[in-house]
């Protein structure tokens, strides 16, 4: 899927990200997740104008 990541330990890790999956298909994917204390509200919002 080519999602961001890093490496950490020796491991690849997926950065921080939300997606939204609708009938099996990614539908928007929130990269970077920023800020942080507002992005809940932001995936919230996205979801409610295209239910």
């Amino acid at each position: 899927m080519g999602l961001p990541t890093f490496t950490a330990g020796g491991q690849s890790l997926c950065k921080r990200l939300t997606m939204i999956v609708r009938d099996g298909a990614v539908e928007r994917l929130f990269h970077p997740v920023f800020p942080p204390d507002r992005h809940a509200a932001e995936v919230l919002d996205r979801l409610r104008r295209h239910a």
